[in-house]
């Protein structure tokens, strides 16, 4: 690992993070049917880069951030995910065709059913929030997808849910768009009944086509406020963030946000990421992080207490294997640039391969090593069986 202080460290391949951030957490609207699940696992895969099978060498479509015509103004976090490139890693797929996975079973049978292309359903991805809401619940979040399924095809499926199943469906007009309230009221009693947090009433969904192409999801609460700001000309597209232009918009995935995050000690008033493929082949990724702190004294804390731990930590993990350690090391840079404090981490498809053998063995030598599990008598004589629950241990 590298530690290097008051320079660009992370321009190799791409600009420099340099970002002068202001302000964020935030928090997207849940999902009430297999279709928010669709996006929501697109979103996640992406986050943990396998090898993409596109061609050799290819570059990566030139993205046209049209999407953002369709994010409000007001939002400070914006996460942009080109989904056609993550559906095609091998990873997804294997979730995708998972036989143990329900929800993924029940997807399967749905695109099944309707004859649609996941990769036709999903194009392109961004999600958005205002994080500034006092309270989280308040917090407007959504997201908005390029598609290739039309309105009307879109809406018949709703209407086939909503006979079939508990999926609720509302039609109503806002400024000319239609607007589909999509609620799973058995899922959101469950959750009342079990006093989960964030969950005081069962809240619809709003969909809304901004553009034959363009999907809008949004909680119900926020649909009519947004789009009249949108109709407006208040838009992402119309008032981008400075550091925008500091974001490689190519990237698998980025994301930029303003906002405040952590507390007094270490405030955190910015930050912006990338992650991308490296090797012209698609196998290696990089991945980069810029935190803006309100203070350059914390960004020097956080600089610090970063090299310290995975001083300590890179060592003890691979204490078994430590050239694999140090390749690993190698592979990270560390920066501080006054108040920002700089993360890059590239690895290779070699180093990737080692690390999940590395893993693997790893996983299976805990095993190993684990205690039998307690299992009790089987009967106590009153023909009931004692046993006690089940241990993960056992198949």
């Amino acid at each position: 690992m590298s530690y290097k202080e008051h320079e660009g460290t992370l321009s190799r391949k791409q600009p420099s993070l340099e970002y002068k951030l202001n302000s964020g957490h935030a928090r997207a609207p849940r999902r009430t049917s297999v279709i928010l699940f669709a996006i929501a696992v697109i979103a996640a895969a992406s986050f943990f880069h396998f090898p993409i099978q596109n061609a050799a060498g290819a570059e990566p479509d030139n993205v046209e951030n049209t999407l953002f015509s369709s994010v409000p103004a007001e939002v400070n976090l914006v996460l942009s995910v080109d989904a056609t490139r993550v559906m095609r890693m091998p990873f997804f797929k294997q979730i995708l065709e998972d036989p143990e996975n329900e929800e993924m079973a029940e997807l399967r049978g749905k695109l099944e059913k309707y004859d649609i292309e996941l990769e036709d359903f999903c194009e392109k991805l961004v999600f958005f929030a205002d994080t500034d809401a006092a309270e989280v619940k308040d917090a407007l979040a959504g997201a908005v997808m390029q598609t290739a399924i039309d309105e009307d095809t879109f809406k018949k499926i709703l209407e086939l849910e909503s006979a079939e199943t508990d999926m609720s469906l509302e039609t109503r007009e806002v400024n000319g768009f239609d607007v589909y309230l999509v609620g799973n009221y058995t899922d959101a009693k469950r959750r009342m009944e079990e006093d989960l947090p964030g969950v005081d009433t069962p809240e619809q969904i709003a969909f809304a086509y901004l553009a034959p192409d363009r999907l809008l999801a949004v909680g119900e609460t926020h649909i009519d406020e947004l789009i009249e700001s949108l109709t407006a000309g208040e838009t992402f597209e119309n008032h981008p963030p400075d550091r925008l232009s500091d974001i490689d918009r190519n990237a698998l995935v980025w994301g930029v946000f303003e906002g405040t995050a952590g507390d007094e000690e270490v405030e955190i008033t910015g930050g912006g990421l990338t992650l991308d493929i490296t090797d012209s082949d698609g196998q290696g990724f990089e991945f980069k992080l810029a935190l803006e702190l309100a203070e350059e004294a914390s960004a020097r804390e956080m600089f610090g207490q970063t090299q310290m731990l995975t001083g300590m930590m890179l060592p003890m993990f691979f204490e078994e294997n430590p050239s694999l350690g140090q390749r690993v090391e190698d592979a990270i840079e560390l920066g501080i640039e006054g108040r920002e404090v700089l993360l890059s981490v590239s690895f290779d498809a070699a180093l990737l391969e080692d690390l999940r053998k590395f893993t693997e063995t790893q996983a299976q030598e805990a095993e190993l090593e684990a205690p039998p599990a307690p299992h009790g008598d089987a009967d106590n004589g009153d023909g009931e069986n004692d046993a006690g629950p089940p241990s993960l241990l056992i198949p």
